[in-house]
């Protein structure tokens, strides 16, 4: 469950659906409205980020311990996290492009 959650996530990143409350934006004046999203994507990205840094450490905390049935690392419940981040951080720069060529 936690790979589907992580990965739709991303995805909802990459597709621009994921929690976007983009409507205050486009409520603003036209020579805000540009560098509310760059504020926005530099926070995506710090979000991206973050994903990774926490999700590496949370999943290198728990590599000793063992899922008792399976017997696989406890680890492993936490790679989603920063796969999720690497994902979201290159979704996000991807976006920042496409906005700085004006593809966006």
């Amino acid at each position: 469950m936690v790979w589907i959650t992580f990965l739709g996530a991303a995805a909802g990143v990459w597709t621009q659906s994921h929690l976007s409350v983009d409507f205050v934006r486009e409520t603003m004046p036209p020579a805000l409205r540009v560098p509310l999203h760059w504020l926005a994507l530099a926070g995506m990205l710090v979000f991206g980020v973050m994903l990774v840094w926490q999700g590496a450490v949370l999943a290198e905390s728990l590599w000793p311990r063992r899922v008792p049935m399976p017997g696989i690392s406890e680890g492993i419940r936490a790679l989603p996290m920063a796969i999720c981040g690497v994902l979201t951080a290159v979704f996000t720069l991807c976006r920042a492009v496409a906005l700085a060529t004006g593809r966006d």
